[in-house]
């Protein structure tokens, strides 16, 4: 519920096609990221620290439901770390 104003004109399909494919070739996958920079992409959205913390804390929590291997998992949640700076665009 304290996520929902980010999300209320999301196209949650289509964001879930562009995580898939960010995450892919953020990870080596075979095909390079061709969409916007997180910056821009998240820009309007205002996203603070603390939504910023919940969803990242959603990601580890489906990462151990699927059994995601340590290795990965952590690869994963540092490569989303990483990104901070760039989706985090205003303070409380």
């Amino acid at each position: 519920p304290d996520l929902a104003p980010v999300f209320a004109r999301v196209n949650v399909e289509r964001h879930e096609r562009k995580t898939s494919a960010f995450v892919a070739a953020a990870t080596g996958g075979p095909a390079p990221w061709t969409g916007r920079d997180m910056a821009a992409a998240h820009r309007h959205l205002r996203i603070t620290d603390d939504q910023f913390d919940r969803v990242a804390g959603h990601l580890l929590d489906t990462l151990i439901e699927f059994e995601v291997p340590d290795e990965t998992g952590l690869e994963l949640m540092t490569l989303v770390g990483s990104l901070r700076g760039e989706i985090v665009t205003t303070s409380p």
